[in-house]
């Protein structure tokens, strides 16, 4: 009797392990204090750098204090599945999960990046409400004065009308060009205009005239670059995600900073939250 007892005991434990591991996907590893599940990890491509992204908006809502476990944040996923269901599905949620399983998702999976959606807005929220993300205009105008932002123009190539990623004329002639303006041969504005129909389409309307470029709100490679330069100063060609281009630097006036000021903020603001997000994910990865 007493074997009996158990034998059947290693049975049910034995049916609970296996209903259990069919009931949801198996841990593979945890990011900092973030358990990764299969399916999440399958979703990353088994990137250890997007999976460490993904949690980075629960590392900081842990940090400072934005409880993903509260009734309200968990009405904010409802309704913020409910206007993916209504816009993006025609309010038709059979629709959206049928979609959702011919992408490949789970259901639980889709329901974790809903939550997650919501927890990135909720901790921008609550980092610019902390004063930890610096909104104050008068204050960001300052900074953008005293080499917070820089003024650039670029020739970039990339996806256009004309042609593909990186189609003629190439880099050997963005090299040509870049050594005619250091010689003085030409003028940026005169060079670019042998790139017309081949730059990217990002390099068109107001980007003619060059732009203003702020910390975290473009990718970092680029970004860098346009820091690195003293006033009229020009890169050498490097590459970018969008495309090789050269850009060269020139001086930010108050009047500039004046005309844009709104939507530099909100550029700011959004890049101190990227970077406050490259760094937490770096730090999960530790």
């Amino acid at each position: 009797m007493k074997k009996l007892l158990i034998y059947t005991f290693a049975a049910i434990l034995a049916l609970s392990l296996l209903l259990s591991s069919c009931g949801a996907p198996k841990i593979v590893k945890t990011i900092g204090a973030y358990e990764v599940d299969e399916d999440l990890y399958e979703l990353f491509d088994s990137s250890d750098e997007g999976v460490a992204y993904f949690f980075a908006p629960y590392a900081l809502a842990d940090k400072y204090g934005v409880d993903r476990e509260s009734e309200d944040f968990k009405a904010k996923c409802d309704v913020e599945m409910a206007r993916v269901i209504s816009e993006d599905y025609h309010g038709d949620e059979d629709a959206m999960r049928d979609a959702v399983k011919a992408s490949g998702l789970t259901d639980e999976l889709w329901d974790k990046i809903i939550e997650q959606s919501v927890l990135y807005k909720d901790v921008y929220e609550a980092l610019v409400g902390n004063g930890t993300i610096i909104s104050d205009p008068e204050n960001l105008r300052a900074e953008f004065l005293s080499g917070g932002a820089v003024y650039v123009k670029r020739i970039m190539l990339g996806a256009s009308s004309a042609g593909p990623y990186n189609a003629e004329p190439g880099v050997g002639q963005l090299q040509a060009a870049y050594d005619k303006i250091v010689s003085g041969a030409r003028s940026f504005d005169e060079a670019k205009q042998d790139f017309i129909g081949y730059t990217s389409t990002d390099d068109v309307g107001n980007y003619e005239n060059g732009y203003i470029v702020v910390r975290g709100a473009t990718e970092k490679v680029y970004e860098d670059v346009c820091f690195s330069l003293a006033v009229n100063e020009i890169s050498k060609p490097f590459e970018t995600s969008k495309g090789y281009c050269i850009v060269m630097r020139f001086a930010l006036t108050e009047d500039m900073v004046d005309e844009a000021l709104d939507y530099l903020v909100a550029s700011s603001m959004e890049g101190q939250y990227n970077v406050m997000l490259d760094e937490t994910a770096a730090e999960l990865l530790k």
